[in-house]
């Protein structure tokens, strides 16, 4: 394999890109990306100086939270989405799979078989698959995403680290998340409110009060005992349960049903999510596909909030690394 390859040379299956060779490859260009850095933080710091509604701080989370009651007390339509390093691996495909393909090709293989196991999108659905997190982004009221600090390190360890020490795909995606914004026209970026990617934890003690503000509570998960819980503990009136597939990740095997495309489709052309009330508040777990989700439920005059991996904490399931047995015990509904 060739550094000179076009993407349409690369044979894009898992037996190619699981080869060491394509990993080697996929190293030599995230170096040759981060040189690009200087780039992103002058882009950086004019977020952080320029955009008004900038509450990824942790001193905003008050602010954060009125805002939050605001639009769900007035049954003002919005969408709350979070972009973490596996939605900085789909936007890296989208907007770098040219100029980055073994890189962007390595990093979206194993982020999609890590959430969908052998049920996960083949190469030639990457595209259309990502441009559904696009138009996710662009919809959405709030965006959270990786703090400065959080960023700065991972392109650190990309300048500084071997290939046995760099997590490629993880270090990629986070990057990948506050690159990807550079493509956003300034006006755009100027009307989202941003957050820290982990506000599904920031605002975690306070969602039962801001749920009580709701007509309805709904959820997207992959847990039918999710809604009913959340109904008995926070005493909110009840919606639907949309069910999903669960990730290949929390399961540690590939799920029985297919999520996408077939539970996909299934769920944005059915009443399921296009027949919402006024006042009703979406909760959804549902990993990459979750946000465009949420972004149909805006337009459709609901509101919606990315709670991720909340949902398993609320029942007491750790299934990520920071879900230390405290904030589980302290979480647990």
């Amino acid at each position: 394999m060739s550094m000179q390859s076009n993407l349409s040379d690369i044979v894009l299956t898992k037996k190619n890109i699981t080869r060491p060779g394509f990993a080697n490859l996929a190293f030599q260009e995230v170096k040759k990306f981060a040189e690009g850095r200087p780039i992103f933080d002058r882009f950086n710091n004019i977020v952080d100086d320029l955009v008004e509604n900038n509450l990824s701080y942790p001193e905003s989370e008050d602010i954060l939270i009125t805002k939050l009651k605001e639009y769900i007390s007035t049954s003002k339509p919005f969408s709350l989405i979070r972009l973490g390093d596996g939605e900085g691996n789909v936007l890296f495909w989208h907007y770098n799979s040219l100029n980055y393909p073994y890189l962007a090709s390595y990093c979206m293989f194993h982020i999609l078989d890590m959430m969908f196991g052998d049920n996960a999108p083949s190469a030639d659905q990457w595209d259309t698959f990502s441009e559904y997190l696009v138009k996710a982004i662009l919809n959405a009221d709030f965006i959270g995403l990786p703090t400065r600090i959080q960023h700065d390190q991972q392109f650190q360890n990309i300048e500084t680290l071997s290939k046995p020490e760099l997590k490629l795909r993880g270090a990629t995606g986070v990057v990948g998340v506050r690159s990807s914004l550079t493509h956003l026209s300034a006006y755009a970026l100027s009307q989202k409110n941003l957050c820290q990617w982990h506000i599904h934890k920031q605002i975690a003690s306070a969602l039962p009060d801001l749920l009580r503000y709701a007509d309805k509570i709904s959820v997207i998960t992959c847990y039918p005992e999710l809604l009913p819980t959340i109904e008995k503990a926070f005493s909110v009136n009840p919606g639907k349960t949309v069910l999903i597939p669960p990730q290949a990740l929390n399961i540690s095997s590939t799920p029985e049903h297919t999520h996408y495309p077939t539970r996909f489709e299934e769920i944005i052309n059915s009443d399921l999510i296009n027949n919402v009330d006024n006042g009703e508040l979406f909760l959804v777990s549902a990993g990459l596909l979750g946000k465009y989700y949420c972004s149909i439920i805006k337009d459709q005059g609901g509101m919606a909030i990315d709670i991720g991996s909340l949902a398993d904490v609320w029942l007491g399931l750790s299934v990520r690394n920071y879900h230390k047995s405290s904030f589980i015990a302290a979480n647990k509904i």
